[in-house]
């Protein structure tokens, strides 16, 4: 992954590279703060060069955006010009703002605390409201991004997992997915069913994917697992990352089973993240009668299996996932093979940490089991680093052996996503070098300590980032994502990759026809009306260009120019 600094300096190396450069740059935009939607769109709306910047975009990421109530009509009118002047949106991804990153005490508007009833009062801070992206029968931005979805976008995130559903946004998300019949991946985090409105999804008519190849889907909801399991048609799936809730009925154990085996005839890869203690155990041994051709099998490690009878003709990868935070390698020689398991392909079998989860689901190709070749002497030395040793693990062969002297040296260290992970051929864990504020002790649970020196918690994922760092800005785009596949795709010639002509429009853009929607086509809403007055996008930008940290902008509207309303302080 390149970061955003990195692309910003290579346009300003030379001439030559200017082309590539600035199409490396805009091909993924990822919009973290209001102010970034109301400055791209003004720069597409008047960039009056013979490429047009638009065209380069391949990928959209909305992610943790926060918008002001004043601000909701000038960022929606901005976001309809993104995405109607974006012709070769290949992804979109929507992420809204989690409760961990929350900068304001106004709670989120859309999910209330179980046992209660919706929040009445409007809170001054929401988030990009769903209804936004979902709704293609209203004057909103939705409607363009339906028309993308009819005319060539190939990949599609949606977080919906914290929206209160008040039964506003089931046929909305119904019309949004019978829109996507040329998607081929699909990652769909979905919301919690109220009002009647599961018996309507049932009786809806059937959605056809023809393309798709790739589903992520978290599902809190039976009603959407009924969904998906008896209205979905995805002939081509081939990649499944299903994640389950915890789940304390015993009717909903067989949950994960039931989806196999309406949906993995032609799974080769599949990710089935459940919690052991409340979900029934995949049958390993009839593995081949629900999953005949898989290949790569990622699933929780139940209590107390050691031997391990798995029956497949196809199955090459096996990774278990601990309930440990640091499995050690002892563990993982515990974990074996029956004698009289079929696997004629079976090449390696990894214990993963608990804490691995989000990683490998949202990485899958980044931490590819032949990374690392088998090393059957034991790597698990203990390495020189005095700060890392404890006094109980001079031994590597005592009972009290600190599980974290496995994860300090060897292997491949990867940085995602806030976490340091360090992959070797047995397994996958945190790298416990940087992960200076959480520990755990010689049975696996986590505490908290100092454990590193002072001199390494200052590099802890963060600490030293800026809101320029590439690290901040580096998406994580999934390693076999339909965009990066693309735009790596090479022409017949001798130079591999290069375009004819750095500076040519068609050579950076390719010899596709361009279809342009003009943006005044588009009518952008007359949604409520507001009970406050709204800002206009001007004013936006000038606090945005101000500088000021993340969206919450305290500035004197007294002096701003250009305002839509009367003028008032936007903090208060």
């Amino acid at each position: 992954m390149i970061g955003l600094r990195t692309k910003k300096a290579l346009t300003l190396v030379c001439k030559a590279w200017s082309g590539l450069a600035t199409a490396l740059l805009y091909e993924d935009v990822v919009i973290r703060r209001m102010g970034q939607i109301c400055s791209l769109a003004e720069t597409f709306s008047h960039h009056d060069s013979d490429q047009s910047l638009a065209q380069l975009v391949r990928s959209i990421s909305l992610v943790d955006c926060i918008v002001l109530n004043k601000f909701q009509d000038a960022v929606l009118t901005s976001l309809g010009i993104i995405l109607s002047r974006c012709s070769r949106l290949a992804a979109f991804t929507y992420r809204p703002a989690s409760r961990e990153v929350w900068p304001f005490e106004a709670n989120r508007n859309p999910k209330p605390p179980m046992g209660l009833p919706p929040r009445t009062e409007k809170p001054r801070e929401v988030n990009l409201e769903p209804s936004w992206i979902l709704r293609s029968n209203r004057r909103n931005p939705g409607s363009i991004l339906a028309h993308r979805l009819k005319h060539g976008l190939r990949a599609l995130e949606l977080d919906l997992s914290e929206v209160y559903d008040d039964g506003s946004l089931h046929k909305p998300l119904l019309t949004m997915l019978g829109n996507a019949t040329q998607l081929t991946s699909l990652v769909l985090n979905a919301f919690e069913i109220r009002s009647g409105g599961g018996e309507w999804l049932l009786s809806s008519p059937s959605l056809k994917f023809p393309a798709l190849e790739t589903l992520h889907i978290s599902l809190e909801d039976d009603k959407f697992h009924r969904w998906i399991c008896q209205c979905w048609e995805m002939p081509k799936l081939k990649n499944l990352t299903y994640k389950e809730p915890f789940c304390f009925s015993p009717v909903l154990r067989d949950r994960p089973l039931k989806f196999l085996e309406v949906h993995g005839s032609k799974l080769r890869y599949a990710l089935l993240q459940f919690t052991p203690e409340y979900s029934d155990p995949l049958p390993l041994s009839t593995l081949s009668q629900f999953l005949p051709v898989i290949e790569h099998l990622t699933i929780p490690l139940f209590v107390g299996q050691s031997e391990l009878v798995v029956n497949t003709p196809t199955l090459r990868y096996l990774d278990l996932v601990s309930e440990a935070y640091h499995p050690t390698f002892k563990d993982y020689c515990g974990i074996t093979l029956a004698p009289h398991a079929q696997v004629p392909a079976f090449r390696r079998m990894r214990l993963l940490g608990h804490e691995t989860w989000e990683s490998v689901a949202r990485y899958p190709n980044l931490f590819d089991p032949e990374l690392l070749p088998v090393d059957v002497d034991g790597p698990e030395a203990l390495p020189d680093r005095e700060e890392v040793r404890v006094p109980y693990a001079a031994n590597p062969d005592t009972l009290d052996r600190d599980p974290r002297e496995d994860w300090t040296a060897g292997g491949v260290v990867h940085r995602v996503q806030r976490a340091v992970l360090r992959q070797k051929w047995w397994g996958l864990a945190p790298d416990p070098w940087w992960c200076s504020d959480c520990a755990t002790d010689a049975k696996g649970h986590v505490y908290y300590s100092h454990w590193i020196s002072k001199k390494y918690q200052d590099f802890n994922l963060g600490a030293d980032v800026d809101s320029e760092d590439d690290s901040s800005y580096a998406y994580e785009s999934s390693s076999g994502s339909v965009v990066s596949s693309e735009m790596s795709e090479t022409p017949d010639s001798g130079d591999e990759g290069l375009p004819r002509n750095p500076a040519s429009e068609d050579a950076i853009l390719g010899d596709a026809d361009v279809e342009d929607v003009d943006s005044d086509d588009w009518e952008y809403p007359d949604l409520e009306i507001r009970t406050e007055p709204q800002l206009d996008g001007e004013t936006a930008l000038r606090g945005f260009r101000a500088g000021l940290e993340g969206d919450y902008m305290d500035m004197d509207t007294d002096n701003a120019e250009g305002s839509s309303s009367e003028r008032e302080d936007l903090s208060s």
